[in-house]
């Protein structure tokens, strides 16, 4: 069961690309209803109210809450938009009066909502990259399910179906991204004493509140934040020739060779990588004097590694032989890789295997620096 793909317009691309808003995003983004990414949200716009900023309500959506209620006493509002659809009335931010009155920090709730269809912008994420383009600073909030790369996952692990989606470039570009977390045990508590929703609205979004869904929602969420981090380190690392490994998110390398146990490797980088919520590398040696096989038969044994390899979601790489330790230093040096798996078996020539596996092993740990080794046996 998938959402609705939302394509990003080339013009909303572009500009993201371009960088060219001037305010600064700031989102407080929760794996589920209910964890208080709201009530953060107040409370961040009151702690710069404290320090003299001109900080307003542009939208807030409170679900009733009595704690959120009272919380945003004293937070000046600016006035909701009518707006009359189909004999409805809808009310949603005045973003041309938000301009107006350029304040320097803006609250608007709910990223991800839909504008009713007679409005200016068909997404409320369009809406603040209007207001962060005329210099505004924006404060917004923002749940895992609603990221559109994600989507899919959440759908899988929920089974409610979300139509709202904000394209994942928005998310990639904001300037702070804070994660509000609650234990899952603690939600629950909150749920089903009525203080995330007054009423349970059926028995699928009461499902939605089990502890296996919400651990589930709560990785997803954190991983998702944890990569961004581990994506900006990664490139200012790269920036300053800063070689150490100070990532926050593991990256995981398996070495294999044309042995058979290599199929083992790769399932045992799988499940440390799960564990781990981290990226997988495989990188397979190319033996240069393989006599015994010929050059269809390796294409055909490289084919079958690489389908092994991308199955689990690993990255695969090919290295040669005669300049493999180079060449392996180098792309753990590059692509700051936190652990290694190598079996005990990798060879090259069975005559002189435990010489050759030693050598390996020896160099690598000498020429790589924070890197853990696991030597898997036969």
């Amino acid at each position: 069961m998938c959402s609705k793909f939302i394509r990003t317009s080339p013009e909303l691309a572009l500009k993201i690309a371009e960088g060219s808003y001037r305010g600064k995003l700031k989102i407080f983004l929760g794996y589920a209803p209910g964890v208080g990414k709201t009530y953060s949200m107040l409370n961040e716009a009151k702690r710069r109210i404290k320090y003299g900023q001109n900080v307003v309500i542009g939208y807030l959506e409170t679900q009733n809450r009595a704690d959120t209620e009272k919380n945003k006493e004293g937070i000046e509002q600016v006035p909701l938009k009518e707006i009359k659809y189909k004999g409805k009335i809808f009310y949603e931010p005045d973003v041309d009066r938000i301009i107006q009155l350029k304040p320097e920090v803006v609250l608007i709730d709910e990223l991800a909502h839909s504008n009713p269809p007679s409005s200016k912008n068909k997404k409320r994420y369009q809406d603040v990259l209007e207001i962060l383009s005329a210099g505004i600073n924006v404060i917004t909030t923002l749940n895992v399910q609603h990221i559109e790369s994600l989507n899919f996952l959440t759908t899988n692990i929920t089974r409610v179906d979300v139509s709202e989606l904000v394209p994942y470039e928005v998310i990639d570009k904001a300037d702070e991204v804070i994660v509000v977390d609650l234990p899952p045990e603690e939600l629950i508590k909150r749920f089903r004493e009525g203080k995330v929703f007054k009423e349970y609205y059926n028995s699928r979004i009461e499902n939605y509140y089990n502890k296996n869904t919400l651990n589930a929602l709560r990785s997803i969420c954190l991983k998702a934040v944890a990569e961004e981090v581990d994506t900006d380190l990664y490139n200012y690392m790269k920036q300053k020739n800063i070689n150490l490994n100070w990532h926050v998110a593991e990256r995981i390398m398996v070495i294999i060779d044309s042995e058979a146990a290599s199929r083992k490797l790769v399932v045992r980088g799988e499940k440390m990588a799960e564990r781990f919520n981290s990226e997988i590398f495989v990188i397979y040696i190319r033996e240069t004097n393989l006599f015994n096989l010929g050059s269809s038969k390796l294409s055909q044994l490289e084919l079958r590694l690489k389908t092994i390899s991308e199955r689990v979601g690993a990255k695969f790489l090919v290295v040669e032989s005669k300049s493999y330790i180079k060449s392996l230093c180098k792309y753990i040096s590059e692509n700051y890789i936190t652990f290694v798996i190598i079996g005990n078996n990798i060879s090259f020539k069975k005559r002189f295997r435990s010489y050759f596996r030693m050598k390996m092993l020896t160099r690598l740990i000498k020429n790589t620096e924070g890197v853990e080794f696991h030597i898997i046996p036969n």
